[in-house]
Order: C-alpha cells, then structure tokens, then sequence
C-alpha cells in the first residue's frame, strides 16, 4: 500500500477506528419483536441501500439476532464479492450473517461505508474467503485491512461525492422503473382500446422438432436476454459435436420454452440456431407478429394468465407446451400488432439507454472513489448535496 503524500493522513488498520458490537438477542422477546430485521438479501448490492423493511415478527425470526445501533455500519460478512454494506439509520436487528459496525471518533459512518464499499476492500475480502474456500470473511481476517485514514474534513467532502453519485444512480433506478411499469400500462390500455379477439395460444404457435442441423450455431435460453448464441455468455461450456446432432433447430422469430418458467418462461430468439432437446421450440404461425408476443409474452397481464393455468409456477415448476396452448391471448389485427411492437420497442430503447447511463455512473463513481479513498486525489470543499 503506497502512502499518499496527503498532511493528516495516517495508516490504520479497520478495526482500530470501527468496532465490530456483535451482541446476540432473542428476536421473539416482546420488546425486540417488532424492531426491523436486515438480512443480506434485503441490501442492495454495491449500492449501500437498504430495499423494502420488515419486522423480526413479519419475517417469523427465530434465531438470535444482532442489536444495531443507530448509524452503525451493517456489512454482509458471506459472499463479500456482492458487497453488500449499508448504514443503520435507526436501531434495528440483524442477520448472525452480517457484522455491526460502530464507528469510533475517528471516522465516520458515511465513510466507514465507502470503504467496505470499496473495490480494494472487497478484493482483500474476497482473497480471504479463497484462501479458506469458505465464501465469507471473519473477525479476524477484517483486522488485517489497513487503509490510509484522512481527517474527518476530508472523510465528509469524499463522502459528499459518494452521495452525490449515489443519488445520480438512485434516480436513474427509478426512472428505469418507472419505464418498466409504463410499458405494462400502455400494453393493458392499448389492447382494450383495440378490442382484440383471443385465441388459444395453440392457434397461435406451433411446437416443432427439426434436427440434424450441425452446421448451425448453438444458442442458450436466458431470462434477461432471450436467445443468444452461446459465445455471447460469459462462461463457455464444452460439449462434443456429435451431441449437436440431437439439438432442436431455432428460426429467427421463433420462441423457446424456458426451463425455468418464473418469470415467464417464454423466451424469443432473433437468431438462428439449435437450443437442447429438452427445450419446446415453438413456431409463430403467419398472421402472428412475433415482435409483438415477444414484449406481450413478458407482460404483467400474460404472467397472470399464466399463473392461472400453470399452478406451481412460483416453485419453479416448467411450462409445457399443454400448459401454454390452452391460455387465451388477445389478437389485435395484424398492423396493430406490428404498431405495438414498434411503439414497445421505442419504449425498450429507452431503458437500455437509462440502464446504460447507470452501468456509467457506477463505473465512474467506482473510479472517483478509488483515487478518492486512496488519496490521490483530494476534494477541497463538498460537494453541494442540491447539485
């Protein structure tokens, strides 16, 4: 760790400025069950935010909890590569899985914060958990980060920054949100305003099983991009060739079933290729536009259909094409359908582009906050939180 040239910074090591205040509790006691209970999964990852709230009774918590004082630093001690921290803002209860940070006179929360939140942080965790093979951190391998410690003016001008990108991702969230739920509304408003006709789904797709084709690319089924070519995953699997020759063949507009079905379970493919036998390719036949079903099929009131005629579907459960065929689908006439698409698929445009902005801000703040927290570079005022 090279030592910044900075007046007033100084090497300390976590545990010297913050105070890990693990005191076990019984949740069920009258006077700590209806305080509110964090667990990992109810922070966001690498954000410091805290989602959606719920007492030690509605979770139904048994188990001994940890008392969290008021301001004190909550950091996920399992699986550190998610870089789960969040900053208690009144007293609560949480997770045996997760450390209470109180923060001495030395350093404050916001940037005690930033630094769990860290990239170097987080490496020196995630290198712990390898060398034990255990995905988590303990006590006493937190001891050993040390960091370079500014003066609490300079904590609170860096900590501005991480505010003020924060709050610029935060927005840029809900604006992304409040996309998503006006293409649902647009998709219920424009197909009663049209009065469609409903046919069974089996009038509208066709099941079918072409193989032997080798010389095609293979694709996967995923639930956040559809049907991709197999390259474009992060991780390659190896497989014999002569296994291809069993694969169900994917035209270009063609849907697959998922195997795994809770979030819709349809998925559509502008590629040509071949997907697993295991998979049901389905066929759109001539008076479907398929870019249309492909943003319906994803919508709010296609999933409760679905969950009408598929009971498990929560659990996991796969969609079989006998399931699908008997769901009624509304039919607008087929020029309205290809408006639809093209109205929707703007509408999509629109949250790439916002779901960009955010990866960029994230990216940048993660850049700012390393020179920042290193001290290679310094802020030598606030910033104004109304920027």
């Amino acid at each position: 760790m090279s030592k910044p040239m900075l007046q007033g910074w100084r090497e300390v090591g976590l545990l010297e400025v913050a105070l890990i205040k693990a005191r076990l509790v019984d949740p069920r006691k009258p006077e700590l069950n209806d305080m509110i209970l964090i667990a990992p999964d109810h922070i966001q990852s690498g954000v410091g935010r805290i989602g959606e709230k719920a007492t030690a009774r509605e979770q139904g918590a048994i188990s001994g909890k940890f008392y969290v004082k008021k301001n004190s630093v909550i950091y996920s001690k399992i699986r550190p590569y998610l870089m789960k921290a969040a900053i208690a803002d009144e007293e609560v209860l949480c997770s045996a899985d997760m450390y209470p940070f109180e923060c001495t006179g030395d350093i404050t929360s916001t940037y005690l914060l930033n630094v769990l939140l860290s990239k170097r942080f987080t490496d020196f965790a995630i290198s712990c958990s390898s060398r034990t093979g255990i995905p988590k951190i303990n006590r006493e391998e937190i001891s050993g980060f040390r960091f370079f410690l500014p003066p609490i003016s300079d904590q609170i001008n860096i900590s501005s920054v991480a505010f003020l990108w924060d709050a610029a991702i935060e927005k840029t969230e809900q604006l992304i949100t409040a996309k998503l739920r006006a293409k649902d509304s647009y998709a219920i408003f424009l197909l009663a305003a049209k009065h469609p006709d409903f046919k069974r789904a089996d009038e509208l797709f066709t099941p079918v099983s072409e193989k032997g084709r080798d010389d095609l690319q293979i694709l996967s089924v995923t639930q956040d991009q559809g049907v991709i070519p197999r390259s474009m995953l992060d991780k390659q699997i190896l497989m014999e060739a002569s296994s291809v020759s069993s694969f169900k063949v994917v035209r270009e507009g063609d849907f697959v079933i998922s195997l795994r079905s809770f979030q819709g379970g349809l998925e559509y493919s502008p590629y040509k290729g071949v997907v697993s036998p295991a998979y049901t390719v389905l066929r759109p036949r001539e008076d479907v536009c398929p870019e249309f079903f492909r943003h319906y099929l994803k919508s709010k009131d296609f999933l409760q259909r679905l969950s009408v005629a598929v009971i498990g579907i929560r659990d996991g459960k796969q969609i079989n094409f006998s399931d699908f065929a008997s769901i009624k689908l509304p039919v607008p006439p087929r020029d309205a359908q290809v408006q639809y698409a093209e109205f929707f698929d703007a509408m999509e445009c629109e949250v790439v582009l916002l779901k960009r902005q955010k990866d960029s801000l994230q990216k940048q703040k993660r850049g700012l906050m390393q020179k920042l927290l290193t001290g290679q570079w310094r802020m030598a005022k606030p910033v104004s939180k109304e920027l």
